[in-house]
């Protein structure tokens, strides 16, 4: 989780440093932001989307720790249900041979080498 965080904070450090610069820059040369007046108008739109997406975000967060945390046995809240081994399916009763060949290459040939021999040969 901690690698995630790092990433998305670099990724959201290269946006922010892409915007910035050129209007550092350009306040730096003339003495004005320019166009860069629109950024922070931008940034504070985005910003009002992102709270709302990480409010979301951690919402959910919660009810899956919540879910799994009380189906794992961990904890006492959650509505997760026991999970069952599954049963192994039954062996199988008798070997197959492919109807192709089947005249030709007897029942124990349980890989099918000699089956695949013989149609070689018929070819």
């Amino acid at each position: 989780m901690e690698n995630l965080v790092i990433i998305a904070a670099i990724g959201v450090w290269d946006v922010i440093s892409t915007i910035g610069a050129p209007v550092f820059i350009h306040r730096f040369l003339v003495g004005e932001a320019g166009p860069g007046r629109l950024v922070p108008e931008a940034i504070n739109k985005a910003g009002g989307i992102i709270k709302v997406s990480a409010a979301a975000g951690v919402s959910v967060a919660k009810k899956v720790i919540a879910y799994f945390k009380g189906s794992a046995g961990g904890g006492n809240q959650g509505g997760g249900t026991a999970v069952t081994p599954a049963t192994p399916p039954p062996p199988p009763t008798a070997l197959s041979t492919s109807p192709v060949a089947s005249d030709k290459v007897g029942k124990a040939d349980p890989t099918g080498a000699n089956e695949l021999k013989s149609l070689l040969k018929d070819k």
